[in-house]
């Protein structure tokens, strides 16, 4: 469950990357809006990071979208192996 749960976050961001990049999406389409909404709520912890880093210029939201694909799946991988380890020793 834990995986599903990033492998559909990170493919929405993923998605999200594409759609601003390659494909060009207009954003007046209700399931392009849907899917902006939900992949923002997973990018503002690695705005939250970024903020820590302090730049003389602004940066688009589409340039946290690389590092927080890495960074969900590292934590799906500590997260899964926890699960495992604690599900082991019961």
């Amino acid at each position: 469950m834990i995986a599903i749960f990033f492998v559909i976050v990170q493919l929405s961001l993923f998605a999200r990357l594409v759609m601003k990049f390659v494909l060009h999406t207009p954003d007046d389409q209700q399931w392009v809006t849907a899917l902006y909404s939900f992949s923002t709520v997973f990018l503002v912890p690695m705005q939250w990071l970024a903020l820590q880093i302090h730049l003389p210029f602004t940066l688009d939201p589409e340039f946290y979208v690389l590092p927080a694909i890495l960074l969900y799946g590292l934590l799906a991988r500590i997260l899964v192996g926890m699960a495992r380890f604690i599900v082991r020793s019961f």
